[in-house]
């Protein structure tokens, strides 16, 4: 299982994406030059939230199901 990012701009280049539960607990964190694909780990069903970050600073934040 895996969240893919895709954009069609290149504004959105992530360099840091967490992924949370609906506690606001993290429980998954990645640096890296360019995320396009962030693997979930074996995550109960439920919702979760996932702060994507950019290199410019630009944060995003998506809610998912699982």
């Amino acid at each position: 299982n895996q969240l893919l990012l895709h954009s069609s701009s290149t504004q959105y280049n992530f360099k840091q994406v967490r992924i949370f539960d609906i506690l606001g607990q993290e429980l998954y964190r990645n640096n890296s030059d360019f995320i396009t694909e962030i693997p979930i780990p074996n995550l109960p069903k439920g919702i979760y939230l996932c702060e994507m970050i950019s290199a410019d600073k630009k944060v995003r934040v998506i809610k998912f199901y699982h």
